[in-house]
């Protein structure tokens, strides 16, 4: 949990927002949802956000370059995001005659910080630096059938360090079935 000032602030600030799931007792190792499900959501929702920011071509690197205002800041988000995530999960939410109206407002509020990004609001002002657009980015491509025929014949090209299925479990599948797709 990077993006907070102190830290348990962002647990702390989920544990406001969400103490109706757990009522009297807090989040526990015991409770439903448990400090466990608290810290994974907390921790995916800071996932989403750092890279809302840096689709911004915001700087991601939290403990260096962010000032502490930022931090504060943008941890309220991730505490909005992780008790919208826990309310949707929540049992009691899922079979519900009408949506909650909780879980909704958390997610408005969740996603105004993506909308501010966005709509090019500024978050330098805050503490949290540019970076260079020229950065590099991974892409994801493809070639077809007749292409790879090509590359594999091409003597001079390099071999893929990667094959089709390489990380697939071989007991999931029996072999005959691999070798027909």
């Amino acid at each position: 949990m990077a993006i907070e000032n102190q830290s348990g602030h962002t647990r702390s600030q989920v544990e406001l927002l969400s103490r109706h799931l757990v009522r009297d007792t807090g989040f526990t190792v015991e409770s439903v949802p448990s400090i466990a499900d608290v810290d994974r959501e907390i921790d995916a929702t800071e996932a989403e956000i750092l890279t809302w920011f840096a689709s911004h071509n915001y700087s991601t690197d939290v403990a260096a370059d962010w000032s502490a205002i930022a931090k504060r800041h943008v941890s309220w988000y991730n505490a909005l995001g992780a008790a919208w995530h826990l309310e949707v999960a929540h049992s009691g939410a899922m079979f519900s005659d009408r949506a909650s109206s909780r879980a909704d407002a958390y997610f408005r509020m969740y996603m105004s910080l993506k909308e501010s990004l966005d709509a090019g609001d500024s978050f330098v002002e805050v503490g949290i630096p540019l970076v260079s657009a020229n950065i590099a980015q991974a892409a994801v491509t493809g070639v077809s059938k007749t292409e790879k025929a090509v590359l594999e014949d091409n003597v001079d090209a390099v071999k893929p360090l990667f094959t089709k299925r390489q990380f697939r479990d071989p007991k999931s599948d029996t072999p005959e079935r691999l070798e027909q797709t």
